[in-house]
């Protein structure tokens, strides 16, 4: 699996994927080979493959936090903030944040998509941040 992973974030994700489903062919509930599998899609820019693939890692294992962090940031590349925003609120919960503060900090970003839309007020697309200071900070 760590090759596929290794072959991914190389540059080659074909390859990568090619390993990895062999990974789950020997492991098939295995959560983290069926998320790495859905960062191979990520990477080809196949969101929806990559959100199933997530999916699938955490119906058996709902409290696997790297796939609502890849949710997120997949729902985020295809447009969908409302639903990137709730999965990284559960990424944030299951990865220790404070459920209250988590909660405030993703209602807060709500708010502001609600209001502004995709983008900070300087116009720059909004960024989720694992750091709660960095949630929505601006690209710069």
């Amino acid at each position: 699996m760590r090759y596929g992973f290794c072959l991914v974030f190389s540059g080659r994700p074909d390859e990568g994927l090619t390993e990895l489903e062999i990974a789950e062919k020997l492991d098939p509930t295995a959560p983290r080979i069926k998320k790495n599998i859905g960062n191979a899609f990520y990477v080809k820019r196949e969101f929806g493959k990559a959100i199933e693939q997530c999916q699938n890692a955490i119906n058996p294992e709902p409290s696997y936090p790297y796939a609502h962090e890849l949710i997120a940031s997949a729902y985020r590349a295809v447009g969908n903030y409302s639903n990137a925003i709730d999965e990284f609120e559960k990424y944030e919960i299951l990865v220790g944040k404070d459920r209250a503060q988590a909660r405030k900090d993703c209602d807060d970003i709500h708010r502001a998509h609600a209001q502004g839309g995709s983008t900070c007020p300087t116009g720059r697309p909004v960024q989720f941040r694992r750091r709660s200071a960095e949630l929505a900070r601006c690209l710069t």
